[in-house]
């Protein structure tokens, strides 16, 4: 009964905010920022937004205040390698129009903003990030035209193959980051990658060309990770695209080009789709 009623409160409490669908997003370096997420009927508070982390994570000072117990311990992984982190499950998470209920949560201290929204939230739901609009979509009923891939989960995380890697999603890395099958990188330059768990020493050099379906996407900017333990070749930046939708009920993904990218030479101008255009969901 008393989970009820705090669900309840929660609902009537943040009623502006979960009649939304669409939400503005927020740059902070290479990283994105939503505002109006709930916790356990708490909040708004601002998230960065990561598709490549698969705990939603909140600051020690949030789980503090929220009255939070440390049931178990979870492995939280980055770039810059993994820490263990306290976490529990929360009654609820809401952002707009999606609220996802009994959710795992863990906590660590975070610079600058309340906690990560991660794959433990994000793939309840149809989502997508719309980087020329600067907008994150929640259960949208349109999707732009686009490349259409399958995905397969990885540790939570939408996956795809794409230039001969499995690649996470990622929409906190600045760069294509490769941990393994690294081309030969001429001009190569040493780097510190930057996450929200700290900085590390990388090789950074420009890719020529990375083929996404029949779009060609030009002078990517790849960043040599060697990190032979974990599970993906990679992460994927959703900068590298107009906008990005995961459909996690169906198992695939939409990457939308950049109006400037070019198509294959296999292809002809003329079948360029319109730009911007939107279909509905076989869903």
């Amino acid at each position: 009964m008393g989970q009820q009623l705090l669900f309840i409160w929660m609902l009537l409490g943040s009623a502006t905010a979960q009649a939304q669908r669409t939400l503005p997003l927020r740059r902070a370096g290479s990283h994105l920022l939503v505002d109006g997420v709930w916790v356990n009927g708490q909040g708004p508070f601002r998230f960065l937004l990561d598709t490549g982390a698969q705990s939603t994570t909140l600051d020690t000072a949030i789980a503090e205040r929220l009255g939070l117990r440390p049931s178990y311990r979870v492995e939280v992984i980055s770039v810059n390698g993994s820490t263990l982190a306290p976490a529990t499950r929360v009654t609820s998470v809401t952002l707009g129009s999606a609220t996802a209920l009994d959710i795992e949560v863990a906590w660590c201290r975070l610079p600058g903003f309340k906690g990560i929204l991660g794959e433990s939230f994000l793939r309840r739901f149809r989502h997508g990030i719309d980087l020329g609009r600067m907008q994150l979509h929640i259960e949208e009923n349109s999707e732009p035209a686009g490349v259409r891939l399958p995905f397969e989960p990885s540790n939570g995380r939408p996956l795809v193959r794409l230039g001969g890697w499995r690649l996470v999603i990622d929409s906190g890395s600045p760069a294509l980051i490769l941990f393994r099958n690294v081309p030969p990188l001429p001009n190569a330059s040493n780097v510190t990658l930057s996450t929200a768990a700290g900085g590390s020493h990388a090789v950074s050099a420009i890719l020529p060309s990375l083929l996404a379906g029949e779009f060609c996407l030009k002078n990517v900017r790849v960043v040599s990770q060697p990190d032979p333990g974990r599970e993906e070749d990679g992460l994927l930046p959703v900068t590298l695209f107009e906008s990005v939708w995961v459909n996690p009920r169906e198992g695939y993904v939409i990457l939308e080009p950049r109006r400037t990218t070019a198509r294959r030479q296999t292809a002809t101008a003329a079948d360029r789709p319109p730009p911007r255009e939107r279909r509905s969901p076989s869903s």
